[in-house]
This record gives structure tokens, C-alpha cells and sequence, in this order.
């Protein structure tokens, strides 16, 4: 600090020792905490020297730390105007608008803060960050993965890490379900999926199959076991564990390239690709896991139980990150999504409010608002909030569908036809057009009516055969 204070003495000559004194003052409010009065000196002395980038770097810094993004991205921008080579302004510019929640501008003042200053933590964990929410895992984990040695205490690390590895393979996956849907290794890992659900039966049906194809892949005799054993069945557990340990041991997860002997593009090869990512994304859970309780941990296991469509309990872990991490955007949006996904509306709407007055022109929040006061049995509440929606976004039929739930509801019938043929077209249970039945029979359409009621009950009818092949399907059965 003592050698920036010269050389701004130097920039601001030629009356330097009033300035360094000035300076000095604001470095002592700024430890202290008082970044605003630190902020006020700083302004001072550019009216002095308009054309000093540090002094206007060092401005954007107090901003920061006072949540005022807004200001210091703009005077990170007049900076850098002055002096491009300024990696502090880099480094507040992509910081504030990480804050901001706009990580897509984040990402290249952050690289160019790294490029200048290599060895700056900070930056290559915000770039990390940063990256992981604009959807660039694989360079997010690499990042993650250099701070593994300095930073193995911070939560925030593991947790992006975890994450980084599971969206790889996530993508992985994806590429065997479009190159192979009939693959028995991809029958193994939707087996996996649906023990996480808690869907034994469909999921040892699964397992079944692949290890009639696949009787020595490594791995799949004791998934079948843990799903026998969580299903109850600990006789039948203790057969596929007795199959497990007869196997011959080859384990191509430890692998990087190629993962195993057919091509890294290959069923198998895609296979154990997720294989070695999920093991990797595993390891980083139980670092996060080692370590004292955080709101990262929270969030990663309430990500998870939404994941396999445990509301409920997500609900429970995301207050549990919120208490840990009050004011939180993220985690706050994650509650809302839980409590409303759910069915707990009332317990939605306070965080959805929170929600709407930071983004007030969301279509997605406006949905949720409006469908949680029509959850509540309140059709007149909802109308602002789904009007508003349709409004912003007509393409969005789930709103659209709810607008005219809430038109049919109050009666207006006329204005709900046109939203609920609209939300017809995407009506998988039915329910869609039989509502849409109900508002055509109130405006006289007899003929349209019947028409809509003979597709609900085809629809509904379809659901039916759907749900009596799974009850078929998720029967078990013995090794």
C-alpha cells in the first residue's frame, strides 16, 4: 500500500504531500470499514485528477466493497478507458457483475485479470465461477482443479468442482442417449437414475436387462444388490454381491484417454467416460462433506434432491443453505422452486414476492406467482401475476394454461378459450382440454366442447396404460 501511495503522490503532482496524506486517511477509513467515507476522499481527488485510471480503480474497489456494483463497474470502465493494462479494474469490472448476476459479462474481465496476474486466487476462482454458470464446465473444473492445493478449506471450491464434473457427465450421457438409446450401458446408468428415485422396481428391471447383456461389466451385480437391499430384499442383495466379488476386475473409470479399449466416442467408451467424471464428482462431495457445515453444502445436496424430485427435502436444504447464507439470491430462488414444486404455496409466495421486486419482469416468477395463488384457491390474485407473464413471454404455454385455469375459474369464459387451446397443445394428462371443454360448453360451442372432452379422455386414458405398464414394469422379481 505505502508504494501505491507514492506512486499516486507521483501521478498527483504537483502539490503530492496533501494528496498522499489524503490517501493514507482513506486507506485507514477503508480498514476500518467505512468505505464510504473512504469512497468520499477518493472522489475528491478526482476532481483534482480526472485522468488518474488508480485513483479511479481504487474508487471501484471501495464501491465493491460497499454493494454498490452498478458504480464500480462504471468506474472500472473509466479506468481501464484510461489504462487497459489495469488488472485491478479487470478484476472489480467481472467481480461486480458476478454480484449482479450476469456471469456471461463476467467472464472476460475475469480471464484478462487472470492473464495479467497468474497467480491472483481470487480471479481464477470468480473466473471458475463464472464459467460454470455460463455452462463452460469442462474449463470451470480446470480452473477449480488449480486451486484444489491453496484453497482445499473453501466449501465454494469443492462445490464447484462437484458440479463442474457432474454437468460433464451429464452432457456425456446425453451423447449416449442420441448415438445409442438401445445401449445396455445406457440401461445401467438409467438404473442407477431411478434407485436415486427411489423407483426399485423400474430400476432393477433396468439393471436386469444390462447385466443379461453385460454379465462381467464391473459394478452392475452391486447396483443390482443395493437395489434389492433397498427394496427390502437382503437375500436376493447378497446373491449379486456373491456375482460382484466373482467378477474379474476391470475398471476402465481410472482411465482418461481413451477410456477403455473401443473408442472414447463408443457406447462403452462414453460409458466409462461418465464413469471416471461422476467418480471424480463424488470425491469432491465427500471433501465438501469433510469440511464444517456451509451454505455450499446445503445447496449442493438440496441441487441433488431436486434433481431426483424430492421437493420437499430440497426445500428443507435450501433453508439450511439460507440460514447459513442470509440474503442470497441463488438460494432464495432455489426455495421458491422447492416449496412451489412441493405444493407448499403459501410457503412459495413470500420468497416468490422476494423474487418478483428483483426481477420484476421475469415471465418464469411472474408464472409462479400466479400459479401458487391459484394452488391457494385465489384466481383473482393470480390474474396480475399471469397476465403479466403471457404478456412478456405468449410463447409460454404453462403460463398461458394457467391464465385461462384462472379465466375459466372467475367465469370468463371467453377470454380463457384462446389461452387454453393455446396450453392444449402441450396437454399430456388431459386436464388442458378438459377445462377447455368447460369454457367452449359455457360460450355455446357444443360441437368444439365434445371435441375437447373425446380428446381428454384419450389423453387420460393413455396416462392410464402409461401408469399401469409402470406399475407392471416396477414389479420385483428375483435374481
Amino acid at each position: 500500500m505505502a508504494l501505491l501511495l507514492v506512486l499516486l503522490a507521483c501521478l498527483l503532482a504537483p502539490a503530492a504531500r496533501p494528496q498522499v496524506d489524503r490517501l493514507e486517511q482513506a486507506r485507514q477509513l477503508a480498514a476500518a470499514g467505512r468505505t464510504e467515507e473512504a469512497a468520499a476522499i477518493y472522489e475528491a481527488l478526482l476532481k483534482s485528477a480526472p485522468q488518474n485510471p488508480i485513483l479511479r480503480a481504487n474508487l471501484a474497489v471501495l464501491r465493491f466493497k460497499a454493494g454498490r456494483y452498478e458504480q464500480a463497474i462504471e468506474d472500472c470502465r473509466a479506468a481501464l478507458d484510461q489504462d487497459p493494462r489495469l488488472a485491478t479494474a479487470w478484476l472489480f469490472l467481472g467481480a461486480s457483475q458476478l454480484r449482479l448476476g450476469r456471469p456471461n459479462e463476467a467472464v472476460d474481465p475475469l480471464r484478462r485479470a487472470l492473464a495479467a496476474q497468474p497467480a491472483d486466487r481470487n480471479a481464477r476462482l470468480m473466473l471458475a465461477e463464472s464459467l460454470l454458470a455460463v455452462e463452460e464446465f469442462e474449463e470451470a473444473a480446470g480452473h477449480f482443479e488449480q486451486l484444489t492445493a491453496a484453497l482445499g478449506g473453501n466449501p465454494r471450491l469443492w462445490y464447484g468442482l462437484e458440479r463442474s464434473y457432474e454437468a460433464q457427465a451429464q452432457r456425456a450421457l446425453a451423447r449416449l442417449e442420441a448415438s445409442a438409446p438401445a445401449s445396455p450401458y445406457l440401461a445401467v446408468l438409467r438404473g442407477e437414475s431411478l434407485l436415486e428415485r427411489r423407483q426399485y422396481g423400474l430400476a432393477l428391471r433396468e439393471l436386469r436387462a444390462a447385466a443379461a447383456a453385460l454379465p462381467e461389466l464391473p459394478g452392475l451385480h452391486a447396483a443390482l444388490a443395493e437395489g434389492y437391499r433397498r427394496a427390502g430384499h437382503a437375500d436376493w442383495a447378497a446373491i449379486e454381491e456373491e456375482r460382484e466379488r466373482a467378477l474379474p476386475r476391470r475398471d476402465c473409470s481410472e482411465q482418461t484417454e481413451p477410456p477403455c479399449p473401443q473408442g472414447a466416442d463408443s457406447p462403452e467408451g462414453l460409458y466409462w467416460q461418465i464413469r471416471r467424471l461422476r467418480r471424480l464428482a463424488a470425491q469432491a462431495y465427500a471433501r465438501l462433506e469433510s469440511l464444517p457445515e456451509s451454505a455450499a453444502l446445503h445447496e449442493l445436496k438440496a441441487r441433488k434432491l431436486d434433481g431426483a424430485g424430492r421437493a420437499v427435502e430440497a426445500a428443507r436444504e435450501w433453508e439450511k443453505a439460507l440460514a447459513l447464507s442470509p440474503g442470497d439470491p441463488v438460494l432464495e430462488k432455489g426455495l421458491a422452486l422447492a416449496l412451489f414444486n412441493g405444493r407448499d404455496f403459501r410457503g412459495a409466495l413470500p420468497w416468490i414476492d422476494k423474487l418478483r421486486r428483483r426481477e420484476p419482469d421475469s415471465p418464469e416468477i411472474l408464472f409462479l406467482c400466479g400459479s401458487s395463488y391459484l394452488g391457494l384457491e385465489q384466481p383473482e390474485r393470480a390474474l396480475e401475476c399471469l397476465e403479466g407473464a403471457v404478456k412478456r413471454d405468449p410463447a409460454f404455454l404453462p403460463a398461458r394454461g394457467a391464465l385461462g385455469q384462472a379465466y375459466l375459474t372467475l367465469g370468463r369464459f371467453e377470454q380463457a378459450v384462446p389461452h387454453l387451446e393455446a396450453a392444449a397443445a402441450a396437454d399430456e394428462d388431459g386436464i388442458r382440454h378438459f377445462q377447455l371443454a368447460q369454457a367452449w360448453r359455457a360460450v355455446g360451442k357444443r360441437e368444439q366442447a365434445d371435441q375437447c372432452l373425446r380428446r381428454y379422455r384419450a389423453l387420460r386414458q393413455a396416462a392410464e396404460d402409461r401408469r399401469r405398464r409402470i406399475e407392471i414394469a416396477d414389479a420385483i422379481s428375483a435374481p
